[in-house]
This record gives structure tokens, sequence and C-alpha cells, in this order.
């Protein structure tokens, strides 16, 4: 048997990775004839140590409550009705509908809703939203603390009031209060824990202040969508205004070439693949060009008053303009194309922001905030840096972004294995591109990455780096976080997808809270009771070799989210096998409940097969020469069943589909 020393994780040393204590063993770990790759690994553990950045400033949780002597519900009834504004919106009325409903679930009585022009005075109430009675309570909100997601739920003389700037907040807000009254929380599509057969719950005096640290918070994930996304407390995509539908990489959305490039071609780069900034040095042109933006973003917001973020951002190529006034800009500015991108924009800002004191634009002021992408060949900031102080500052005023001009962070070359805190990993001038463009956007949007775009049916391991780089993206003043996924995928997804969606719903919200907390109360609940022990084990086990594949054989680095995730150093068919066992124990263990509740069943069924999906892909993928005709048959019908019985598609981003797989 040959020992391999390695960074790896015990099972027990796991449950510490991030937490604020670091684990340190001194057992080894070991994996049997590393030149064959059909023995099995050994998950004994090994000597690691776990580093963790601690806890970073983010927003504000204040989540108090203190016992009155006066009852919400008391012996299976309650004087309680819900009031909401007259001119509520219908989200507002689809998410007390929500409340009603869960809060029936866990304890029998029907809670009623009423417009304020039937409420009686007299009542007691639960008012939701922008009512009068808020109006009247004394209670003000403070948009520098809660932004557009924040929220307030407030005890006064016996009364209950929830409320936020906007109709999201007031969602988060119910499902707070109802994670505070009957411990509702939300695990993933069908599947939520609520306490059931309430008969009393005492009013409480509800402090609560609670916003989330990153503003707006979004994955694409397509299980992750319709009321998912609130139950989740995420942003919807649909937050952002678009151009011509098209939200990414847009800016030939602004100016089509088939509208412009023959009678203005100054206005395109000289290869044709993006936009020229300063059309070609003719400063008309560029005026032109800058008024033409302006009006496009003034169209959009009248046709969008909720909305406030709108992007004007580079096409999907590692390209830029090489006319003569772009380059002398390059040199100018430090290497930064994106020099001249913030230049136009912020011009454009200045004509938004004048038009805004006009009688026509007045009434559709907002906090508006225009994206433009630090990406591939605009990632580098236009800054100086001095090394003395390890400081970074703006090559000049011209290249500051005016306030509501933000940069939008994404870098595909980065290595989503290890976190924004890494500099010794691959990260490192990313890490030092996001630190320099701090000093020239007061406010940061972040574009991460968190599966592998080649190999979708291949578990990605993120989850030693995700909480931290969140961190970082709070420290870095990110008002906006979107972790792309499978955008493309069907309606589920394999390789702990769906515990990654729910660790990132709830680190974005608040990203101090205790990760290995979470993931043990996923487990209880996302698989069954009766199957989360050996989910749990399956997963720790699946983490030990992730950790052991990122840090020992090179399963990381640049680029990482395309790296060739089939080799068979990297599986061990032993391993995969045993697992695959393992998950049909976990099927076994749900057995009873297919006749106490078939519902019930079928969910915890699909989470557990749908996470089978990985291991018996790389299986098939990997070691098909090694199996015989019926072991093949066998493993293809199984690997079919589950994937499309789960809605999964597609084997990667490129749209290769899984029933071509093996045919």
């Amino acid at each position: 048997m040959k020992k391999i020393m390695a960074l790896l994780l015990s099972i027990a040393s796991l449950l510490s990775i991030s937490s604020c204590n670091n684990s340190n063993t001194d057992s080894t770990s070991s994996f049997v004839d590393s030149t064959n790759q059909e023995q099995e690994f050994d998950f004994s553990g090994a000597n690691t140590k776990y580093n963790n950045h601690g806890d970073v400033k983010g927003s504000i949780h204040k989540l108090n409550q203190t016992e009155t002597n006066d009852y919400l519900i008391n012996n299976g009834t309650t004087s309680y009705k819900i009031v909401i504004a007259n001119d509520a919106s219908n989200d507002i009325v689809v998410y007390v509908k929500d409340l009603i409903s869960l809060f029936n679930e866990a304890t029998n009585i029907s809670l009623e809703y009423v417009y304020e022009k039937d409420f009686k005075e007299n009542d007691k109430f639960i008012s939701i939203g922008n009512t009068s009675l808020f109006k009247n309570s004394g209670i003000t909100l403070d948009y520098d603390e809660l932004k557009s997601q924040g929220y307030v739920i407030k005890t006064i003389n016996k009364a209950i009031y929830m409320n936020g700037f906007t109709d999201s907040s007031c969602a988060y807000a119910i499902y707070q209060f109802l994670t505070m009254t009957v411990n509702y929380e939300f695990y993933g599509p069908n599947t939520y824990y609520i306490e059931k057969n309430v008969s009393s719950i005492k009013l409480m005096n509800y402090d609560v202040v609670d916003a989330p640290d990153i503003e707006y918070r979004m994955t694409s994930y397509n299980f992750a969508q319709g009321a998912s996304v609130r139950k989740y407390r995420l942003t919807i995509e649909d937050a952002f205004m678009s151009v011509n539908g098209v939200r990414w990489h847009n800016t030939f959305e602004y100016f089509p070439k088939a509208t412009y490039l023959e009678s203005n071609p100054e206005w395109y780069s000289d290869d044709g693949t993006q936009l020229c900034y300063t059309a070609h040095g003719n400063k008309a042109s560029r005026l032109k060009m800058i008024e033409h933006v302006s009006d496009v973003i003034k169209e959009s917001m009248i046709a969008n008053p909720s909305k406030n973020v709108i992007t004007f951002t580079i096409q999907d190529s590692d390209t830029f303009c090489s006319c003569t006034t772009c380059k002398n800009s390059k040199i100018k500015y430090n290497g930064a194309n994106s020099a001249v991108i913030i230049q136009f924009l912020n011009e454009v800002s200045n004509n938004i922001n004048s038009w805004f004191k006009t009688n026509e634009g007045k009434q559709y002021e907002r906090d508006l905030k225009i994206l433009f992408f630090a990406y591939l060949s605009t990632n580098v900031a236009p800054v100086n840096y001095d090394s003395s102080t390890n400081t970074y500052s703006p090559v000049d005023s011209s290249v500051v972004c005016n306030d509501d001009v933000c940069v939008f962070f994404a870098d595909i070359r980065g290595d989503y294995t290890h976190s924004y805190y890494d500099e010794t990993s691959a990260n490192d001038i990313y890490i030092k591109n996001m630190k320099a463009w701090t000093s020239v956007s007061k406010t940061f949007f972040f574009w991460t990455y968190s599966t592998n775009f080649r190999y979708y049916l291949t578990p990605y391991n993120s989850f030693n780096a995700m909480q931290e780089t969140y961190k970082f993206a709070v420290e870095c003043n990110t008002a906006y976080l979107y972790d792309q996924a499978q955008y493309n995928q069907g309606q589920s997804a394999t390789g702990w997808s769906f515990l990654k969606e729910y660790l990132t719903s709830k680190l974005l919200w608040n990203v101090n809270l205790n990760q290995d907390d979470l993931i043990n109360n996923f487990f209880a609940n996302f698989y069954s009771t009766e199957a989360s022990t050996i989910m749990k084990q399956l997963f720790d086990e699946y983490r030990i070799l992730a950790t052991y594949q990122t840090d020992v054989l090179g399963f990381s680095g640049a680029s990482s989210i395309y790296h060739n995730a089939l080799k068979s150093e990297y599986w061990p068919k032993n391993t995969l096998l045993k697992w695959i066992n393992m998950f049909d124990d976990a099927l076994k263990a749900i057995e009873p409940l297919k006749k106490k509740d078939a519902g019930a069943y079928q969910t915890y069924y699909s989470s557990i097969t749908s996470e089978r999906v990985a291991y018996v892909y790389l299986l098939l993928k990997i070691y098909n020469a090694s199996l015989s005709n019926d072991e093949l048959t066998y493993y293809k019908k199984l690997f079919h069943d589950d994937a499309e019985g789960n809605g999964m598609i597609y084997e990667g981003e490129n749209g290769s589909l899984i029933s071509d797989i093996l045919k």
C-alpha cells in the first residue's frame, strides 16, 4: 500500500473547515496504488489546516424578539388579521397568501387578510407593506441601512408591522416572521421544514432590522426560479432592465450593426467584435454615441419604473479596439482598456442626471446603477499602484466612476476552487485587479462561477472557497453578486448543486453564518430523516476526495471551470462503485415512505437520484471499457433514468445532450 501525505480532510475535521476554529489532525491519508485507479480511496484522514478569514463587517442583522404576556394564537385560535394597503400590488397579495398557507400548515389556523378599507380599528392586526397603519406607527425606514432588500418587523401596542422599501423586502420579512414563529426553513424546491400542530404562539415584542450583506443576489440554476427565488431570498434577473431583452454582453443591442455599421463604422472596433468608445478619435461622433446610449437608458427607465439597474457590457470576446486613440488611452492608463468605457459612461451618467432635473425626467428619478464589465480585455483597472503602501489610486479623476456608474467584475480565468483571499492561488492577479477597482468604483458588482461548464454532470469543488469569496466581495463593497452555474440545464442538477444553491442563498444574505451548521441543517432535512446520515457521509467523502483533487492532483488553477474532469486519477473506480451502492442504501432507507407519504417519497427520491447522476456518469465515461456488457447495460439505464427522470438535459454548457451520451 502506497502512502501519500496530502492536504485532505477527515470527516471529523471537515466539519470545521468554515468555522472560526482551524482543524489540524495528525493522521495520514492513503490511496491504494495510485497507478491503479480501480482501487478505492482511503478516507481515514489527513494532516490539514484550513485558515478562515473570520467575520467581516456587513449589513445589519438584528433579529431580536422578547416574549410578552399576550398570544398571537392561543388554544388553536387567533384574533389577528393581516392588513394590506388598498393599493397593494399583486405581488404583495401573493406573498401574503403564501404566509397564510404556511401558517395554516403549521397551526391549522386560517389567517384572514383584508385591505385597509375593510379593516376595523378594534381588530388585532399584522400590517404588511406600506399601509397607512404603518405610516402612522412611528416606525421609520432608513434606506442607507435597508437598501432595496432589507426589512423591519416591529411590535407596537400588540400590533405587528412588516415593511421595507420594496415588495421583495416584504416577502423576506414574511419568511423571517415564519422562521421566528414556526421555525420555517426553505431548503430547495418542494423541500422545507415547518413545525406542525402548533396550538399556541406567544406574541413577541419583535425588534427586527435585517438586510442582506450583498444587496442583489442571484444564481442561475433553473430549479431556483419562480417562487423559489423569493423563498431562497434571492433576487431575480428580471430586476435588471434589459435592452432588446438582453442584459449581458449587450453593447451591440444599443448599437445593432445592421442599423449603424454602414453609416457609423467608427462606432465599432477595428475588427468589428466590440464598440469603439472613442469613435476612433472623432469627438463629434462620440458625443452622438453618448446621446444615443443616454436615450436608450431613458426609454428603459420609462418602461421599467420599478427597476434601477441597467447594463452596458462588452461583447463576449477577449478583444478590444486597436485604433490609435484607444491604444494611446491604454498606454496612458497603465494597460487599462477600461478607461475609455468609464469616461464614456460618466458622460452618459451626467446626461441622465441632468434629465432627472427636468420636468420630463423628474418623475423617473431613482437610485440608478449603470454597469459595465471588467471582463477579459477590460479586467484591468485604470489605476496606479504604490508598492510601499500596497494601495491603489486612480490615474486621474476622469476614470473615477460617477456614483451611478459601477464596475461589474467577472473573470472566467479565475479559480473558484480557491477563495479570493488566497493570493497563492491562480486568483492572485484577479484579487489584485478587484482591489484596484475599488479605488475607482464606489459600488462593486461581482460575477462568480460555481460549476464546470464543460462537464455539468461532474461535481465542482467550490465548497471550500465560496464563503471566503463572498466575504471578500463584501469587503470590496459589492452590491450585487451573480454566481453563474448551470443556467441552461433542466429542472434539476447534480454534483451537490442543491446544497450549493442553499449555501449561496444563505451566505449572500449573511456571509458570517457558520457554513458547517448550514450544511448539517441541510442534510438533516433535504434528503429525509431516514437517508440524511448516508447522504451526509457521501458528501463528506466527496469533499475529502475533492480537496485531494484540487490541492494535490492539480484539479484547480486558472480557468478551472473548464478543466478536464474526466480523469481516472481523480475518480478511483471502486470509490465510485462504493458511492453508487451507498445511494442504493439511501433509497432503501426512504422505501417505507412510499406507503406513508407518496408525495414526500417522490421528493426525496428525486433529490437522492439527482446526486447519483454524477457518479454513475463518471463511472460510465471513465471506466466503460472495464465494465462487462451486463454492467454497461445496467448503469446506462440507471444513468438515463436518473438524469432524464429528474429533468436534466445537457452534459455541458455547449448544449451536448444527455440523451446522446454513450448511445
